[in-house]
């Protein structure tokens, strides 16, 4: 199994979950080391996980192109995201006001979408491919990357 991402949540230490190229997402007790859960969730490559932040659930995102909302607890599937046209590389979560997620693929599209109020809150067409993303501690910040350089999208009007 090759592991491709990793995502823990600073309120929930105990557990963490794993990304793999065989298509997982396993869920892991931090205190014992133990794989707690497995779960065959794409048919492609999980790239990018995020846990939310008390825990309950995970995000992946995988080159099946598709952004999918698991219960961490059961396994279950709780919502999908079709939201890009190529792999999904970088997924981040903030804990600000308003519980978004922030999912970033090869087809160079970034969107932000509100999992309190369930609706998509923004889409930022880059020039270029983007891997990574991460937000900014108080979520009025989300930096991404691009070829030599990273960039920066203010997102406290959004």
């Amino acid at each position: 199994m090759s592991v491709n991402c990793l995502s823990a949540s600073p309120k929930a230490p105990r557990i963490f979950a794993s990304g793999s190229a065989d298509c997982t997402i396993r869920v892991w007790d931090a205190t014992s080391a133990d794989c707690i859960l497995t779960m065959r969730c794409h048919e492609s490559p999980v790239l990018s996980v995020a846990v939310l932040p008390d825990g309950s659930g995970i995000l992946s995102g995988s080159q099946d192109h598709i952004i999918r909302l698991w219960d961490s607890s059961t396994g279950t599937e709780l919502q999908q995201f079709e939201f890009h046209t190529d792999a999904v590389c970088s997924l981040a979560i903030n804990d600000s006001k308003d519980l978004r997620f922030a999912s970033a693929s090869k087809d160079g599209v970034i969107k932000i979408y509100s999992i309190s109020r369930k609706v998509e809150v923004m889409t930022h067409e880059s020039e270029h491919k983007v891997h990574t993303i991460a937000f900014s501690p108080d979520g009025e910040v989300l930096a991404y990357d691009a070829p030599q350089n990273v960039l920066v999208l203010n997102l406290s009007k959004v």
